[in-house]
């Protein structure tokens, strides 16, 4: 008696996985076969915080390093804390920590060029003569040739700087609107657009960040452009053609003709690592993964592995 029930168990079980794995199947065949263990071009990163387009790839910023991203190689330093980076005099400078750093990717080497106690310092731009950071209530231009500065105080907290139209430029925030001014006589730019953080320029154009992480393009004094929806963008970068931007699932894209092309991909739904799998079956050759925060099943064939 005890073995037929022991044998009718097995059989109940043996019956359920196999339902499992076939519901798995079916549900998987319904949804976009999208491989996330084998990507063509993601990277592990743990919240960026900058970016930056170079002639020698990508720089991108995370809580634990910095990487050097092209299409032939990966280079990376040990530089963790950065919020924000900038090219200027051949050079370019990582804001980490209230300390400015020269980097060089090439010999794996970071430099401190500036410290003065500038703790509370996230933003900065470079410009042909200095190199900008703003602190909450200051502006300080750096000389390139021996980094000493020049104080600018500001009477309001800065929530930006940028480098627009020939000149530097700041923001502050106004309860939920902010004001771009400019630093050289204070004359205002933009007024009271609501747009949170994240003033940048591609020396043309002036780009901004509401409180949902959308990116906006600032068209004029009293007017702004929404560049993308549906995602939280954490940092970007504008150029003269295009725009990248990073996004808080460890997405990079590049916006270009209003077009967005993803670069690389950490965690998303699009291609990358798993987030958060939390039960894996395999049938005919074919292993079936429930990736619980991309809301997806994963089929990953054997060829793939």
């Amino acid at each position: 008696m005890m073995k037929h029930l022991i044998h009718k168990r097995i059989s109940i079980f043996s019956i359920i996985a196999f339902i499992t794995v076939l519901a798995l199947s079916v549900l998987a065949f319904s949804l976009p076969n999208r491989l996330t263990a084998k990507a063509s071009s993601y990277q592990y990163f743990d919240e960026i915080s900058a970016i930056l387009p170079t002639e020698n790839g990508l720089i991108v910023a995370d809580e634990s390093e910095l990487k050097l991203l092209s299409d032939t190689s990966e280079k990376t330093l040990p530089l963790a804390g950065v919020a924000s980076l900038t090219q200027g005099n051949d050079t370019v400078f990582a804001l980490a920590n209230g300390k400015i750093y020269s980097l060089d990717f090439e010999n794996s080497t970071f430099s401190l060029v500036a410290d003065n106690g500038a703790g509370n310092a996230l933003f900065t731009v470079a410009t042909d003569t200095a190199l900008y950071t703003a602190l909450e209530n200051e502006i300080r231009a750096y000389s390139y040739s021996d980094f000493s500065f020049v104080s600018h105080p500001i009477t309001e907290e800065i929530s930006g700087l940028a480098f627009f139209g020939g000149e530097v430029v700041y923001s502050v925030q106004n309860g939920y609107r902010s004001s771009v001014y400019k630093l050289a006589d204070g004359s205002i730019v933009v007024d009271r657009l609501p747009f949170y953080s994240g003033l940048s320029s591609d020396g043309e154009n002036l780009y901004a960040l509401n409180r949902s992480g959308t990116l906006l393009l600032l068209s004029s004094v009293d007017a702004k452009e929404v560049l993308t929806k549906s995602v939280f963008v954490t940092a970007y970068y504008p150029t003269k053609t295009s725009v990248y931007y990073a996004t808080d699932r460890g997405e990079i894209f590049v916006l270009k003709d209003g077009e967005s092309t993803l670069l690389y991909a950490s965690d998303s739904d699009e291609k990358g690592f798993y987030s958060s799998p939390v039960n894996a079956s395999s049938r005919f050759s074919k292993a079936y993964v429930c990736d619980y925060l991309n809301d997806r099943v994963a089929v990953i064939n054997n060829d793939d592995i």
